[in-house]
């Protein structure tokens, strides 16, 4: 079924960007996916804040 083809690839470049996303923000690793995106927020945030 190409729809459930297509929701596949969508989920799994999804989890991949949340890795990356997990790595780049500091103790990522070690939070569930909400906690880390909340972080990256901050993060993203305080970053923008130094420039």
């Amino acid at each position: 079924d190409p729809q459930s083809v297509a929701a596949r690839l969508r989920r799994e470049r999804i989890s991949e960007r949340i890795r990356v996303l997990q790595r780049l923000v500091p103790g990522g690793t070690k939070m569930d996916t909400a906690s880390m995106l909340d972080e990256a927020i901050h993060y993203v945030k305080f970053l923008k804040s130094q420039v």
